[in-house]
């Protein structure tokens, strides 16, 4: 799960924000079982990750690889993580991760740093990455999600190709307006993929190299592999996204 996807399972949960929740179950009923009782409140999400903040705690929710948050509607044969009933309403959480954390948790993270917030702000994000990052291949900075928090593996691999960079280029080698394109196409593909899951359609009919077996921009062979210190896989045209070698410090 990525961060848009995230902001709109917050966005389905205000809709449902004040209701009381009257009974708890799952396999992380626990963690809810002190909330029983009280209104559920508005939710927030920081990149990844959903809250609900209850006073001096909050609930966190994880979807990992494959989890997701459904209102009324039960995922069949799925893991459940955690189920919330409201009257004539339910929320599950289905192949996740549920914990009950101190609510100052929420606020760890500024919205600046959160790639689908309209606060995001590029420069900083990308500046912060250049101080923390520098000798990171692309491929594992992007994922970082104390830097970048929200950006998940389609975003990396559409946002490299987009700035026509290599995912195993190393940040530090990446020029100011090579970081401007990349930081900027993060930004419009966290969005792209807001406005489609928002409106009910699927992803990857938009996608440029994700899942893709010929680039549209040269016609050459979308390559797949896993790569970087993550070994998470990439999507990426070899030709399109050449990588350059990093350059050798001058002889004094």
């Amino acid at each position: 799960m990525e961060g848009p996807q995230i902001r709109i399972y917050r966005d389905r949960l205000r809709r449902l924000a004040g209701r009381p929740i009257v009974a708890v179950a799952g396999e992380r009923a626990a963690a809810a079982e002190p909330f029983v009782g009280r209104p559920l409140p508005r939710a927030q999400s920081r990149g990844k990750l959903l809250y609900l903040r209850f006073g001096a705690e909050a609930l966190r929710i994880h979807c990992l690889m494959f989890g997701d948050v459904r209102v009324n509607e039960s995922r069949a044969g799925k893991r459940l993580t955690l189920r919330l009933s409201l009257p004539r309403d339910f929320v599950e959480v289905s192949l996740g991760a549920v914990s009950r954390v101190p609510a100052a948790q929420v606020d760890q993270v500024p919205r600046t740093l959160d790639v689908i917030d309209r606060s995001w702000d590029p420069a900083a994000a990308w500046r912060k990455a250049r101080r923390e990052l520098s000798d990171a291949f692309l491929t594992d900075a992007l994922l970082d999600q104390s830097v970048f928090p929200g950006l998940g593996n389609k975003i990396k691999n559409e946002a490299l190709f987009a700035a026509r960079l290599h995912p195993m280029q190393k940040l530090r080698d990446v020029t100011g307006l090579e970081a401007r394109v990349l930081m900027l196409a993060v930004r419009d593909v966290a969005r792209l993929m807001y406005r489609r899951f928002a409106a009910g359609q699927h992803i990857q009919p938009v996608m440029q190299v994700y899942r893709r077996r010929t680039c549209p921009v040269c016609g050459g062979r979308v390559v797949k592999q896993d790569l970087g210190a993550l070994n998470r896989r990439n999507h990426f045209c070899p030709q399109c996204q050449p990588l350059r070698p990093t350059p050798r410090p001058r002889a004094r």
